[in-house]
């Protein structure tokens, strides 16, 4: 992995694994915490136990993926966060994207969570790209919100998995 488990303030952070099915089912059965993920609809406990197979896959193949959020205080799985490598028409984006329990919304776990990755990202000197992003659904200001405290700003206009998304971005220093 380029990226290791790792703690912030309140939060711990480590690689997903198929223990985390429960947890994350959970999460994604949830439609309002789903309203701007992936199709915008809640996920079966099936169509969870897919993701985290593909998760497993990004782990394999690129060293990265989303990982376990873990509220420190109480231990419960609140979330995940961490990067989704893409290929879109060809050109290799890496995104960090972030996803909270919406019983945990408002409490700065978001930007606590995705800044602490892409901070891990601006230094690692095996990053695969020269900058982050992350795609968010028109109409979720609170994603936005979450960009915009992480550093990174609006760049352009994207289609990710059929629907509209606003790519938000970050450029890495450059390597030596």
């Amino acid at each position: 992995m380029l990226i290791d488990a790792f703690e912030t303030e309140r939060l711990s952070h480590r690689p997903l694994t198929l223990e985390d099915l429960d947890g994350l089912a959970g999460l994604y059965a949830d439609a309002e915490t789903m309203r701007h993920i992936g199709q915008g609809i809640p996920r079966s406990r099936e169509e969870t136990r897919e993701s985290l197979e593909f998760l497993f896959a990004q782990y394999r193949d690129h060293g990265l993926g989303l990982f376990a959020t873990v509220e420190k205080a109480s231990g419960r799985l609140v979330g995940r966060c961490g990067f989704i490598v893409w290929h879109i028409q060809g050109v290799l984006e890496t995104e960090v994207a972030y996803l909270i329990a919406r019983d945990c919304w408002g409490r700065g776990y978001a930007p606590e969570a995705a800044g602490a990755f892409l901070r891990r990202a601006l230094v690692h000197p095996a990053w695969p790209t020269s900058y982050c992003v992350s795609f968010i659904r028109p109409g979720n200001a609170a994603s936005i919100r979450v960009a915009g405290k992480i550093g990174m700003t609006f760049w352009k206009e994207r289609t990710l998995m059929g629907m509209p998304a606003l790519a938000y971005r970050k450029d890495l220093p450059p390597r030596p």
